[in-house]
């Protein structure tokens, strides 16, 4: 499943694909992605079943910079040089994630699965 991306993300594909993983699954998506250009860093986030995650907050500590998930679970940092950068998310009821990152000459991409905190 491909999913539409708005605004200025039109010209930067960011590809959704579904993906069976067994009768405890059925439905889960795998995400995968394509770099979106040039110094930029794009991914999405999304927890354990594959549902995505919107207002996530999403965090490159070494720049000093965050954006948040949209409805989709996108995000896109725009401006980051070619690099190795660890991409944080977290949101209130989900276990904060971190991932190391490379940024190239196309620029980069992540996708964050996040786990549910269980609340007795």
């Amino acid at each position: 499943m491909t999913l539409p991306v708005q605004g200025h993300w039109s010209a930067r594909l960011l590809l959704i694909t579904s993906l069976v993983l067994g009768a405890t699954t059925a439905g889960a998506q795998a995400v995968t992605l394509r770099a979106p250009g040039p110094n930029t860093l794009s991914g999405v986030v999304t927890d354990t079943l594959g549902n995505f995650i919107a207002e996530a907050d999403v965090y490159i500590t070494s720049l000093k910079r965050r954006v948040r998930t949209r409805a989709d679970g996108s995000f896109l940092f725009e401006k980051v040089k070619p690099g190795t950068y660890d991409v944080g998310a977290r949101i209130l009821g989900y276990v904060a994630r971190s991932h190391r990152v490379v940024v190239g000459e196309s620029g980069g991409a992540v996708a964050i699965r996040m786990i549910r905190i269980g609340f007795a």
